[in-house]
């Protein structure tokens, strides 16, 4: 006998759906207040771990497309907050860094995202939020172990 199946219950979905919620009511601090979007945002914070970090690098880690890390970065560098120097060991490569308007701009956004952050896991006790932590870093090496293997099955 075949469960049913119930798409609101289902964990991918799920994850989806509060990533989704989460990462649009986040933009409206960034977003409404400066004009940020959250392909923008990424770029700034990962820039901000990384300086130097190629625009390949920020794609990988934000999981985002190349056009989409590009436009993003095209616009940052636009708007002053991102520096892009041609790499001198590779001519294909470009060097990304925050600019201090981009360091200033993170330092006003930051404590918001925080502050919004706080808010969303107030709910949580901070046991709860530390199992939520430890469940999530399980739930990635998981991903990552299923990745990995059916990557070398389909080899």
């Amino acid at each position: 006998m075949t469960s049913q199946f119930t798409l609101g219950q289902f964990l991918p979905y799920r994850l989806n759906v509060l990533a989704m919620r989460s990462s649009e009511q986040l933009a409206r601090i960034y977003g409404g207040q400066y004009g940020i979007t959250i392909a923008q945002w990424r770029v700034l914070v990962w820039l901000r771990v990384r300086p130097g970090a190629s625009a390949q690098f920020i794609a990988d880690k934000t999981f985002m497309d190349k056009a989409t890390t590009s436009r993003a970065i095209n616009a940052l560098v636009e708007r002053g907050y991102v520096s892009r120097e041609q790499d001198s060991n590779d001519q294909r490569r470009n060097i990304l860094a925050l600019t201090d308007e981009g360091a200033t701009l993170l330092g006003h956004l930051l404590p918001q995202a925080q502050a919004w952050e706080a808010q969303l896991l107030d709910v949580l006790s901070n046991e709860e939020c530390k199992q939520l932590k430890t469940i999530m870093a399980k739930l990635e090496q998981r991903l990552g172990d299923i990745i990995v293997r059916e990557s070398l099955h389909s080899e």
